[in-house]
This record gives C-alpha cells, structure tokens and sequence, in this order.
C-alpha cells in the first residue's frame, strides 16, 4: 500500500509494505500506522528518505502501531 498525503490513519492487516509518501512539502503532517491483525508490517520511507534515522520500520506484533510526524526532509516516531 501506498500512503497518501490525505491519510490520517492506516489499519492493516495481514503481511504486507506501507510506502510512505514523499516527506518533500509534507511538513508537519502526522500519519498513524496500526497492525490490527497478525502478520508483519513493514514502513519504508519514500526513496532514500529515513524514519529516525533508518530506511524502514518493522511492525512484528498484533495491535503495534507507530505515529509518525513529516518535517520535510524524513519522518520520526512519536
């Protein structure tokens, strides 16, 4: 899946990628990520942009959720 700038809230389930959007003209937004589900969640960053610091971001268990705030270069967890 694909994220989009218009997204507030992202519920997944099952074992899939959420690709976050560009960070480039989104700072400020805030985007929550929920696996509601068993299965693995992976969140990559947009290129070779970074989530504190890394390129992607594991979500292993059920019910593990990330918020996730856009400065205009990357993204960081809350």
């Amino acid at each position: 899946y694909t994220a989009a700038t218009d997204d507030d809230v992202i519920l997944c389930s099952g074992t899939f990628t959420v690709t976050l959007y560009a960070a480039s003209g989104n700072s400020g937004n805030l985007l929550f990520i929920k696996n509601n589900n068993t299965g693995t969640i992976t969140i990559d960053a947009n290129g070779s942009e970074l989530i504190d610091g890394n390129l992607s971001v594991y979500s292993l268990t059920k019910y593990t959720s990330y918020e996730l705030l856009c400065d205009g270069t990357g993204w960081s967890i809350l």
